[in-house]
């Protein structure tokens, strides 16, 4: 079993990445993933690496389906799905700046130091307002020249998410065709996949960082934020 995480979520997961991405992304991870051997395996579940083979090939067929390809090409590049992808960055930055703080015995919150993570939309969204939010009141506490550039960065992908309808956005994507909801969930399923193995890697190679870097996603973040650049194609009329 690749995760026990519910469909619904990886659907949703699913939906914000290219078949094609996630394809190449897995092919170089296995890759790698089979020059550590029995080192990494080891740090998985029986069979966990073959499955995940399976899995990219399966991904790489149904990513031949038009279907599929057509309705990918129509959401995957929504506004709030490029936001989330720079709301986690801003995480891991201000989680940065905030631990700077406390080694030099600055005040800085647990909103700050342990940031939301593996949790469901709507509580990554509130976590991010919570953020911002004390942010905003501990900035002063914390030593750094761009904190209000930084505050206002978050402010505005806070507002983004907090504006976006998911639960619609959930059933938008349970009233696809079945098979297409089915493409969505492989892709889930690999990212979470590919998410397994890079923390097995970097556990492995845990004090040799050039090792553990091998162990990353910037193929598919590549492919990403290209997809996500793209303008997007929907039955309705843009918004001014």
């Amino acid at each position: 079993m690749i995760t026990e995480l519910e469909k619904n979520e990886l659907i949703g997961i699913g939906s914000r990445y290219s078949g094609s991405g996630l394809v190449e992304q897995g092919g170089y991870t296995h890759g790698v993933a089979l020059t550590d051997g029995t080192g990494l395996a080891n740090l998985l579940p029986a069979n966990y690496l073959t499955e995940g083979r399976t899995l990219i090939d399966d991904v790489r067929e149904r990513s031949k389906d038009r279907e599929a390809t057509e309705q990918e090409s129509k959401y995957a590049t929504a506004a709030q799905n490029l936001a989330l992808r720079q709301a986690k960055t801003w995480m891991r930055k201000l989680n940065r700046r905030a631990k700077r703080a406390a080694h030099m015995g600055k005040k800085a919150p647990d909103t700050l130091l342990k940031p939301p993570s593996n949790v469901k939309m709507k509580e990554f969204c509130e976590g991010l307002d919570f953020m911002v939010k004390d942010f905003e009141k501990y900035m002063a506490s914390i030593p750094c020249a761009d904190n209000a550039a930084l505050l206002a960065e978050g402010k505005k992908l806070a507002n983004t998410l907090l504006a976006a309808d998911f639960d619609q956005e959930v059933k938008r994507l349970n009233n696809l065709p079945l098979k297409v909801q089915d493409y969505y969930h492989k892709k889930g399923l690999l990212y979470k996949w590919l998410k397994v193995v890079n923390e097995a890697g970097h556990e492995l190679h845990v004090n040799e960082p050039a090792n553990a870097e091998k162990y990353n996603m910037k193929i598919l973040y590549r492919n990403y934020t290209n997809h996500a650049q793209k303008p997007v194609m929907t039955q309705e009329a843009p918004k001014a």
